[in-house]
């Protein structure tokens, strides 16, 4: 299942940021590509891969990763609640894929709906194994870039300490990760530590600049 879903998102993906699905979603057809791909899963609630495109391209119309955007004025689109709903079908349809989980944990993160995303990061943390991602390090490196995003949640929650336990966990697997060195620099900041919080922006400074 694993291959089927990863192999359709680097498709998706691929296509929203280099084809001509970039196009149709960001032009006129949105609409229509929308409604047309709401029937489809009307008809077959069960059609996992429909509903994958469904969020996918609801996702990347509300909230693009292309340029910044507004979570309030996305909230107010009449379109949101169909986003969040193909979100959670995916998850209710297969909880055991992992990557249901992560996508809806970062539209969660990126509406600001910390408590929400902290919820499926740590079910996702606890649950990813290594034989649902490609190799060895790709499973290490994605679940460091977990733990970074857990910990960056769980600071937009004001609770720091276990902000701090999820960085280091993060770094600990990949410690050629520099963002998760810049959020562990925040952490000491507000901890008052600013030795450690200059020591980890050095760390940073150090590291090249990488796509999650």
């Amino acid at each position: 299942m694993f291959a089927k879903i990863s192999a359709m998102i680097l498709y998706w993906s691929h296509g929203l940021e280099n084809g001509p699905l970039k196009s149709l979603v960001s032009g006129s057809d949105v609409d229509r590509i929308i409604k047309c791909t709401e029937k489809l899963v009307r008809e077959y609630p069960e059609g996992e891969s429909a509903w994958f495109i469904l969020a996918a391209t609801l996702k990347e119309f509300l909230l693009p990763a292309s340029r910044r955007y507004d979570p309030d004025e996305a909230k107010r689109h009449p379109f949101y609640p169909l986003m969040i709903e193909s979100f959670d079908r995916l998850v209710e349809i297969n909880p055991d894929e992992p990557v249901h989980r992560w996508n809806r944990a970062m539209l969660r993160q990126g509406l600001g709906l910390f408590s929400e995303a902290i919820e499926d990061l740590q079910i996702f943390v606890e649950e990813v194994k290594p034989g649902d991602a490609f190799d060895e390090s790709d499973y290490r490196s994605w679940l460091a870039s977990a733990y970074d995003h857990l910990g960056c949640d769980l600071l937009g929650i004001g609770a720091t300490e276990a902000a701090l336990g999820a960085l280091n966990k993060a770094i600990k697997l990949d410690p050629n990760y520099r963002y998760s060195w810049e959020d562990l620099s925040t952490v000491y900041e507000i901890l008052g530590d600013g030795e450690k919080a200059a020591e980890c922006l050095r760390r940073a400074d150090e590291l090249p600049e990488r796509e999650e």
